[in-house]
């Protein structure tokens, strides 16, 4: 299978360029602006972001892409609904180990769907980042600020890439890491480099890895646990915040909606256009074979 370089449109690897399903590829999906205007979200996850998702990463097999509104099990422990369309989970033996990352899909940049999807994805993404420290038992703590979850934030052809991370104790920051069009592989490999890191802080810090009998022999002390508490603080979400939610999906179905009712008018003023000119050819045709 042929892999697309750095920065460069995946899809090119998944159609054959210069072939006949490339333009059609082109002319169906991207080709129209008025089709792009009908988009829903979810046309958006099925034809586009998703299609390029699964090809990135399908081959990993440490990684499994969750689509669909659903939960992670570190919010579900703390009662939060946050319900995110992508969910990045870092698998390991036919089980998920823990959840690497979020995605949220929204048709277009708006103000609110911008900022409240990106509030969901950052509580969401906290709850991910203070779940994966409690169970890194043995991090040093030099390597707490190391630790980053990524972030990725779709709105119609357009996607940024930021990680979650702690730069000091209690002090948590969004980073922006890269704004990407559809379809560069530039976020994709970053995503997959952050998923990478993740996986391998975890695998050697869930346990103890020092020798115990080395250790004894050398009168050294036990490996100290990560004291975790010290540097995370507890979720919170507002009353306000979900609100403003409801209100951003409720303004985008009102757009598309929208949308429909321009179309049926062109329609119907076309079909009115259409009738007076079969009146009038009508008209012209009596009028000659009355004379």
């Amino acid at each position: 299978m042929k892999f697309a370089r750095f920065g460069e449109p995946i899809w090119r690897f998944i159609v054959p360029t210069e072939s006949p399903n490339e333009k059609l590829y082109l002319a169906k999906y991207l080709g129209s602006p008025l089709s792009m205007l009908l988009y829903s979200e979810f046309d958006l996850q099925i034809k586009f972001w998703g299609f390029v998702f699964e090809t990135w990463f399908g081959e990993n097999q440490k990684i499994l892409l969750h689509w669909g509104d659903t939960m992670s099990k570190p919010c579900k422990n703390l009662n939060f609904r946050f319900k995110l369309d992508l969910q990045l989970l870092v698998w390991k033996e036919d089980r998920p180990v823990f959840d690497g990352g979020t995605g949220e899909v929204a048709r277009k940049a708006t103000p609110s769907k911008l900022f409240s999807d990106r509030l969901k994805s950052v509580l969401a993404t906290k709850c991910h980042l203070n779940s994966f420290l409690k169970e890194a038992t043995y991090l040093k703590e030099s390597d707490i600020t190391e630790v980053r979850f990524p972030i990725v934030q779709m709105m119609g052809l357009d996607a940024h890439l930021c990680v979650l991370k702690l730069n000091g104790r209690k002090s948590y920051v969004l980073e922006e890491v890269c704004a990407f069009p559809f379809p560069s592989s530039l976020g994709l490999s970053n995503i997959e480099g952050l998923l990478s890191d993740l996986e391998r802080i975890y695998e050697e810090t869930r346990y103890c890895q020092e020798n115990s009998m080395e250790r004894v022999s050398r009168g050294k002390r036990n490996i100290k646990k990560i004291s975790y508490k010290s540097w995370i603080t507890d979720v919170l979400q507002n009353e306000e915040d979900e609100s403003e939610e409801d209100e951003s999906e409720e303004e985008e179905r009102g757009e598309e909606e929208g949308i429909y009712q321009e179309k049926g008018e062109e329609g119907n003023e076309e079909d009115e256009d259409e009738e007076g000119e079969d009146e009038d050819f009508e008209e012209e045709e009596n009028e000659e074979r009355k004379a």
